[in-house]
């Protein structure tokens, strides 16, 4: 009879803006753990916590976690501008109140351009958030009217059942173009020691995800 080694689970700690975020990682943490090739199990723990400092206060975290903070960049008006620069803010100093390695996983304009990305490389730049709405009505062949309607747990439900792992793994792909393309603009930034990129689109989910999978000893394709 042969022994099967039991894997050793490795845990990652989320703090995300609102329950999609948390739902989207929740049917990620189970299409990741279904890969049998994988060195490590892995354990989610995610909390809709808006302000990375509360994240670190609570008694959950002890201290040397891996933590990533889901946020949006909204728009380029100045009010929007200064909540992201806020949030780069917090989390310089969060990662001193208890030494964790905290990173942010941010998306300009919204975490719909990130879903989008599993089934289309969309590298065109929007004006308006409702165009992500648009995409997902079309790629999904949906009807919502609003964010409202296609927030609603039934609806986005619907949405991860149509997504399958190698459709997260295109999506990393697709995301490392964005980035690409942001690189050859010149139009890198750098807020208290974080990194991002001005242009829309450009999202950092899909470099965070991939490090998580590397680290749990997933082996990419090489590339040519």
């Amino acid at each position: 009879m042969k022994n099967h080694k039991r894997k050793q689970t490795k845990k990652y700690y989320f703090s995300v803006e609102g329950e999609t975020e948390k739902m989207y990682l929740e049917w990620l943490q189970q299409r990741i753990n279904e890969e049998s090739d994988l060195k490590f199990k892995i354990s989610f723990d995610i909390k809709v916590e808006k302000n990375p400092l509360s994240m670190v206060k609570s008694e959950v975290i002890l201290g040397g976690e891996n933590i990533f903070h889901f946020f949006d960049f909204e728009s380029p008006a100045s009010c929007h501008i200064k909540a992201r620069d806020e949030i780069f803010k917090k989390l310089k100093e969060a990662k001193s109140i208890k030494r964790v390695n905290y990173g942010p996983a941010y998306s300009n304009f919204c975490f719909e351009l990130w879903l989008l990305l599993h089934k289309k490389c969309l590298r065109r730049s929007f004006t308006d958030r409702k165009q992500y709405l648009v995409e997902i009505n079309k790629i999904f062949n949906k009807k919502f009217e609003d964010f409202r309607e296609y927030k609603h747990r039934d609806n986005f439900c619907s949405i991860l059942n149509a997504l399958t792992f190698q459709d997260f793994l295109q999506a990393i792909e697709n995301s490392e173009l964005i980035l690409k393309d942001c690189e050859e603009n010149g139009l890198s930034n750098q807020k208290y020691g974080f990194k991002f990129y001005e242009n829309n689109p450009s999202t950092s989910v899909g470099t965070v995800l991939q490090t998580i999978l590397k680290d749990c000893g997933f082996k990419f394709p090489s590339k040519k």
